[in-house]
């Protein structure tokens, strides 16, 4: 049983959840209620038509529900919904049909973002990147939250399905006349901007959420009263931007402004921390500091002092502090957020014992960082995120924690000076880009639980002599190794199936390898320019030779080719001018333009039977 505030009255609610209300619409008869039990996904419009269609103003449903029911919650089917309950329905995954789909101008320039929505448990974005002919870009989002579900939607009342673990982004957004929701016990989560616009909400209680995302109930005019739960741990500076709960809030005498014990902004009208000073203390008893936080003093902070019961540093709070030499990162830390320490100038960096997640950008361009150490005695897993120390040029020694699980896209990105780095055994996701361009890392050994080197993981990594690739290995990624040339040799384990395009890609000292029989699949210009490798056996599984596959081996002399082959693609053994023989098995189809061109030293071939193809210049002065 919970005790929550309507309106100046007290309630006991016998269930556990979390509601946003501002008057007892739980009174609501159920006589007014159209009920509604969906058998399978595809069949809600049918129900609803059946049962009064756009006269209807108060709809509880159950069943089962896909991505076309949802789609009329903005249809003129149910124009006239304004209390929903959808408690006790099941809605079924779908990644190729969307629920939902928004388009939004850019502003003064020509075109458009057109935003699809899945109920997907892919858990992803898919961004065009870049803008088409008329400046028009399709963002795709996967996720299971019901981002923008009810954007813009007249509902006043709603109650949101029991296995719901966020209330998504955008998911009422401008619902201007919503006055309450209810959420499952569950609810950790609140999104960006999921209720930005709600100018009726005037009563919050977030029981047990730890998170409010960015704008999440910004301009939401009459919301005054928040119960602000222990839980809190991660909320941005704008969460609660143009409301009058905001404004409200006291500014403390060292200029922050508190939401429970957690820093939520800084006053900057307060001159308390003014633009000279080299020096901020955080209270004793702060648990978390927000997202966004800027201060008015970057470049000339020099000292910063973190309590022991702090649990985690907001993303930006640091950004372009460049006279920071060093900092206590206190144990209970187990966060540090996005671009936290971003160019910096922090010297060496101890790991809290407790982090469990180091942002993306954390420490990014940090360029006088020189040692990073975790603790041995970390506690948990530990994530780190996507380019955390990319661009570190003056980093060259790293100590990750035990209990490190996974290391994010470009984390050390172009460390031109880390030559001393060990891999915890803990460690079973390593992403692309991690170590491209670590020009002075000179071996490696890939943890056991890894799967695969993804692309670019090693590229560039000119000193790189030594790596040892444990048998969990399954795939190694287009340019994983490229440009590594003092790699002279690598044992690949049996359970090796790929190897992407360009893998070893000028690999010039590469002169041992052997495929293992696995190996069914090798992509184009896969060892390209790997001008020391002498002798090559493909394996069994492997039926094509892939363009420019083995382009500028000079010193390749023997190649074995299995009776699996059926093609040999252009340029395949260009300029491999030690090449004095090879058998073509009865396999093969078709040989590619240019296959064996400059082959200076094949003086014979016998062509099978079974070509029926030879591209132009095949041969082309191979004497």
């Amino acid at each position: 049983m919970r005790v929550v505030k309507l309106q100046g009255c007290l309630f006991l609610i016998f269930f556990f959840s979390l509601q946003i209300c501002n008057a007892n619409p739980s009174k609501v008869s159920d006589a007014e209620w159209i009920e509604i039990t969906v058998p399978d996904g595809g069949q809600l419009e049918a129900l609803v038509e059946a049962n009064g269609g756009s006269s209807i103003q108060k709809l509880r449903i159950s069943g089962i529900l896909n991505y076309q029911d949802l789609w009329l919650f903005h249809s003129e089917t149910l124009s006239n919904l304004t209390h929903l309950d959808i408690e006790n329905v099941t809605i079924l995954t779908d990644n190729s049909h969307h629920y939902y789909r928004r388009v939004s101008p850019y502003g003064d320039v020509m075109g458009s973002i057109t935003t699809y929505y899945y109920y997907s448990d892919l858990n992803k974005t898919v961004d065009s990147s870049s803008p088409n002919l008329y400046g028009n870009t399709v963002i795709r989002h996967y996720t299971l939250s019901l981002d923008a579900l009810f954007e813009g939607t007249n509902l006043e009342y709603i109650i949101m399905p029991r296995n719901l673990h966020k209330a998504g982004d955008m998911a009422f957004c401008n619902c201007k006349n919503l006055t309450f929701v209810s959420f499952p016990s569950g609810l950790k989560q609140i999104g960006s901007s999921s209720f930005s616009g709600c100018s009726a909400l005037s009563d919050i209680n977030l029981d047990q959420i730890e998170e409010i995302g960015s704008h999440a109930f910004y301009g939401c005019s009459s919301l005054y009263d928040i119960d602000v739960p222990s839980t809190l741990l991660r909320v941005h500076t704008n969460s609660f931007k143009n409301t009058p709960f905001m404004n409200n809030l006291p500014t403390r005498e060292d200029g922050f402004i508190y939401l429970g014990n957690v820093v939520l902004a800084y006053n900057t009208e307060s001159g308390k921390i003014n633009s000279t000073a080299t020096s901020v203390e955080f209270k004793q008893g702060t648990t978390s500091i927000a997202d966004g936080i800027v201060l008015p003093n970057r470049n000339c902070l020099s000292s910063i002092t973190l309590p022991s019961s702090l649990r985690r540093i907001g993303g930006d709070l640091f950004y372009g502090c460049s006279s920071l030499t060093s900092v206590v990162l206190p144990n209970n830390i187990q966060e540090i957020g996005n671009n936290a320490f971003y160019q910096s100038g922090l010297e060496n960096v101890i790991l809290p014992t407790n982090l469990n997640y180091l942002g993306n950008s954390a420490f990014e361009k940090c360029q006088s960082l020189m040692t990073v150490r975790g603790n041995a005695a970390n506690v948990g897993a530990l994530e780190i995120g996507n380019n955390t120390f990319s661009g570190c040029k003056s980093l060259v020694y790293v100590m990750l924690p035990t209990g490190t699980t996974s290391i994010g896209s470009k984390c050390f990105y172009q460390c031109e000076s880390l030559s001393s780095f060990s891999l915890p055994s803990t460690i079973d996701y390593i992403a692309d880009y991690a170590f491209y361009g670590c020009a002075q890392l000179e071996s490696v050994s890939i943890p056991a639980g890894v799967t695969n080197i993804n692309d670019y993981t090693f590229y560039g990594c000119t000193a790189l002599s030594a790596i040892t690739l444990p048998n969990s290995i399954e795939s190694i990624g287009a340019n994983a190794f490229s440009g590594c040339t003092a790699l002279s040799a690598i044992t690949l384990p049996n359970s090796i199936k790929s190897i992407g395009s360009k893998c070893f890609r000028g690999c010039k000292s590469l002169s041992s390898l052997s495929l293992p029989s696995t190996i069914d699949y090798i992509a184009d210009y896969a060892f390209s320019g790997c001008a020391q490798l002498e002798s090559v056996s493909i394996p069994a599984g492997v039926t094509n030779i892939n363009d420019y596959t083995f382009s500028g081996c000079t010193a390749l002399s023997a190649i074995t080719l299995p009776n699996s082959i059926e093609s040999i693609g252009a340029n395949a053994f260009y300029g491999c001018t030690a090449l004095n023989a090879i058998t073509l098995p009865n396999s093969i189809k078709s040989i590619g333009a240019r296959a064996f061109e400059s082959c200076s030293s094949l003086t014979s071939i016998t062509i099978p039977n079974s070509v029926t193809a030879i591209g132009e210049w095949a041969f082309y002065r191979c004497i």
